[in-house]
């Protein structure tokens, strides 16, 4: 199934405290409108691994919190450096238990 998201500009909280989804698949999501993902896939207790590489954050200007509190998270697949670089800030700047997570070019 295919969902339209290609003017989304906000996603914040979409999947916020999802606590017992063991995986998503939104590697299909264009979101080139996107803006605010504040703590889009945050909370998400047994999430292992996200998707993101048709994804575009080129206007994102709200992303606190956006993988927040994810102990199970190790892999995030993107689809560019510059998008490896904003999700590895986002990471970066308080992502309490999501710690040691790879995000990989895909």
């Amino acid at each position: 199934k295919w969902l339209d998201t290609s003017n989304v500009t906000t996603m914040s909280s979409t999947f916020f405290y999802a606590r017992y989804v063991p995986s998503i698949d939104v590697s299909t999501w264009q979101t080139p409108k996107l803006a605010n993902m504040n703590g889009t896939f945050s909370d998400m207790n047994n999430i292992q691994e996200l998707d993101l590489s048709s994804f575009d954050f080129s206007l994102v200007t709200y992303s606190s919190s956006s993988f927040r509190n994810n102990p199970k998270l190790k892999t995030i697949y993107v689809g560019n450096q510059a998008v490896k670089t904003f999700v590895e800030n986002i990471l970066g700047a308080g992502a309490g238990s999501t710690t040691g997570v790879s995000v990989i070019i895909k």
